[in-house]
């Protein structure tokens, strides 16, 4: 969800930011360095994970001397797009259609994509599958088409992942289940290691 950029005050290239510590909201990544980006490269994304969502969440950016720099309001009602489930608004395990469908739970607050993202990019070997199960319902005809025009599956996988600061948990979920319907020995292999 994108909203308003401007800042109450002049931000420099290298600084770094900060959402407040919201309850029961994960953020992900909890530090964000500014950086400068071209217009066609890939624009950074904070990730905000609640299991229930109020009516409205104020989100505050500040720096490192605790100065508010941004502030934005998100509506339970802005939350309606197309990456997320339809008429699913809890975006718990429950979008799943069985447990097996499910990534393990973690100790810590990455999902099982981000957390084992090396050893994806490394040893997924039917990238071309995974990206026909995401074609359409979590990537569009253009993320497609660039994605598989790279020429490795390291390459392929690498691009992919440019994508993932900006999904939700369903999006996450939606990849660990293709890998693992396509790649389920690797899956296998990580789940137990």
């Amino acid at each position: 969800m994108q909203k308003n950029p401007v800042t109450m005050k002049p931000l420099k290239i290298g600084s770094r930011f900060f959402v407040q510590k919201l309850d029961d909201v994960t953020i992900y990544p909890k530090e964000l360095k500014l950086n400068y980006l071209n217009a066609d490269m890939k624009q950074q994304y904070i990730e905000l994970c609640a299991q229930h969502m109020q009516d409205e969440l104020e989100l505050n950016l500040i720096n490192k001397k605790d100065e508010l720099v941004w502030k934005a309001c998100v509506r339970h009602d802005e939350l309606t797009s197309s990456v997320l489930p339809p008429a699913q608004e809890d975006l718990t395990p429950s979008v799943f259609h069985s447990v097996q469908d499910a990534p393990p739970s973690s100790s810590s607050d990455c999902h099982f994509i981000e957390q084992y993202r090396e050893q994806l990019i490394q040893r997924t070997t039917n990238v071309a599958a995974v990206l026909d199960m995401l074609h359409g319902q979590i990537l569009d005809e253009e993320q497609y088409q660039k994605i598989s025009s790279r020429e490795t599956n390291q390459e392929k996988m690498r691009e992919l992942y440019t994508l993932v600061p900006g999904w939700n948990h369903y999006c996450k979920d939606q990849l660990y289940k293709a890998l693992k319907a396509k790649n389920r020995f690797l899956i296998a292999d990580l789940e137990w290691s």
